[in-house]
């Protein structure tokens, strides 16, 4: 099932039990550093598999720069590490980071290293679907609200292991940042 994480003052993951039924919100708390996220186990791919991941969310509060913050969600190997950076790879993740810019990033991280396309979708407070695909050969697509914004490619041959999972971490400011998630769709090929 899915395992909440958090840290900091008044950090949350709403509802918190059961993590089912509902939106799921994500709240970073008071401190600079507070964090939320779930997961679904982060250690279910490695190299480049087939899958299609879908996610409907919405960010309840923008990050502003005395506010900041980073959401980061799709197939990612951790939630404690910094989620703007190749720490949470490796990873096929899409990216709100106000200090990249005001739009979703679309984000492989492989080897230690990010490639990123800019989605041209500004981040808002309302609900979209967001998409990734991994077609096994080298090649992961994003969607948004069902258009394909973006195709990176990706290497098969990448040992690391990595899951679903979303997080949401604060970097400085003191106001608590929210996100909230509407639902998760996942369908994955496994070799025979």
């Amino acid at each position: 099932g899915w395992t909440p994480v958090t840290s900091g003052a008044g950090a949350a993951v709403e509802p918190s039990a059961p993590l089912e039924g509902g939106v799921v919100r994500l709240v970073t708390g008071s401190t600079p550093t507070g964090r939320a996220g779930v997961h679904l186990g982060l250690g279910e791919h490695t190299g480049a598999p087939v899958f299609t991941m879908e996610w409907r969310l919405r960010l309840e509060t923008r990050p502003d720069p005395a506010q900041a913050g980073v959401l980061a969600f799709g197939a990612l190997s951790s939630l404690t590490a910094d989620p703007s950076g190749p720490e949470i790879g490796p990873a096929l993740v899409w990216v709100h980071d106000p200090a990249v810019g005001p739009n979703w990033i679309c984000r492989v991280i492989q080897g230690g290293k990010a490639v990123d396309v800019d989605s041209k979708r500004g981040a808002n407070e309302l609900d979209h679907r967001f998409g990734i695909t991994s077609d096994g050969d080298g090649l992961a697509r994003f969607t948004f609200d069902g258009a394909e914004v973006a195709s990176i490619a990706t290497d098969p041959k990448e040992t690391g292991r990595y899951g679903q999972g979303v997080v949401l971490a604060k970097t400085t400011g003191s106001t608590a940042l929210a996100a909230a998630v509407d639902w998760f769709y996942l369908r994955r090929e496994l070799p025979r």
